[in-house]
């Protein structure tokens, strides 16, 4: 597995006390055998209605998507931001990953590391091309 740093980034406001909820993963993402393995610590902001902030942090998690749950694998490169988009076929492998919105995954990649991100994204349409030919 050759790491590759991302982060993902949530928020969630209250409509009716406009307070935030943000939810911040910073990771490795990574293919191993044939699964995409991300690990990653999540820390949350909860804004009380005193004003006060409350953090919470995690431990390191590991969350192992099979190739059989990833229907396609997406870069998105841009002059400023490098994206990895992962489009569920399965949404069980997802669930558990804080952030997910229910229909892709999308990872943000540091701008040095869009080429390990380019490879990596060539990797996973390589394995599910492979898997779709019965190789």
């Amino acid at each position: 597995m050759i790491p590759i740093p991302f982060s993902l980034r949530r928020t969630v406001q209250d409509p009716v006390t406009y307070l935030q909820n943000v939810t911040r993963l910073d990771g490795l993402v990574g293919m191993e055998d044939d699964d995409v393995v991300l690990q990653y610590r999540v820390r949350e902001w909860r804004w009380k209605r005193s004003g006060a902030r409350e953090l919470t942090e995690s431990g390191v998690r590991e969350t192992r998507l099979p190739l059989r749950s990833i229907r396609r694998a997406e870069l998105r490169a841009g002059w400023f931001r490098t994206r990895v988009a992962l489009f569920p076929a399965d949404l069980r492998g997802f669930v558990e990953i804080p952030g997910f919105s229910g229909d892709e995954l999308t990872l943000r990649i540091p701008r040095s590391e869009r080429r390990g991100a380019e490879q990596l994204v060539n990797s996973i349409e390589l394995a599910l091309s492979s898997r779709l030919l019965g190789r």
